[in-house]
């Protein structure tokens, strides 16, 4: 299986979606249809997610449109972390991430540059969110490390607060402790395919 899957028109296929064109891919990103919409975000989430661990390809040619037709002070970051646990290895397949040179230069995507990553990891979100932006060289005074102890710093209240009281006997509440009532163990099998180059 090939990692670029684009036949000879230009389309790209997606498993069981069928074929996509340039075209239908950027139909909803494109600037001219998008202008009047100052409001009007990509966020990246699922889709991110999702591709740039299994078709790197798919996810360049999706941020190189975005970036094009968007740019990036309308792209934002959010990590679907309901679904996904820790968003730490998107935000670092983000930050490594490079649209290949190749690309570029056939469709005219602009270079995802750290600027631009920081943009759409944080200072966008920040900007809609009204939060004034921190030059760099006053982040060190501005913000400071967690503390160590910062759980013993948290009041009492504060702390039943974040630990959701009355809400222990939701579903997955349940199914966790069913799953420990019968001594299931977990497999850590994991199901797939590994690409291989010779």
């Amino acid at each position: 299986m090939s990692e670029e899957r684009w036949n000879e028109q230009g389309r790209i296929w997606e498993d069981d979606h069928g074929w996509l064109d340039e075209d239908q891919i950027s139909k909803c990103a494109r600037s001219d249809e998008l202008a009047p919409f100052k409001n009007a975000y990509a966020e990246i989430g699922t889709t991110w997610a999702s591709s740039i661990v299994t078709f790197p390809t798919v996810a360049a040619h999706i941020m190189g449109q975005l970036m094009k037709f968007l740019g990036p002070d309308r792209i934002v970051f959010g990590s679907d972390s309901v679904w996904y646990g820790s968003p730490q290895w998107q935000i670092d397949a983000l930050w490594r991430f490079q649209i290949p040179e190749e690309l570029r230069k056939k469709y005219g995507y602009p270079e995802l540059t750290p600027d631009a990553k920081r943009k759409i990891l944080g200072l966008n979100s920040a900007r809609l969110h009204g939060i004034k932006q921190v030059a760099a060289r006053d982040l060190q005074k501005t913000y400071k490390p967690v503390p160590k102890d910062f759980e013993q710093r948290m009041s009492k209240e504060l702390k039943t607060v974040m630990e959701f009281p009355g809400y222990t006997a939701d579903k997955m509440a349940d199914f966790k402790e069913r799953y420990a009532a019968i001594g299931a163990e977990p497999a850590y099998t994991r199901y797939g395919w590994v690409r291989t180059r010779a």
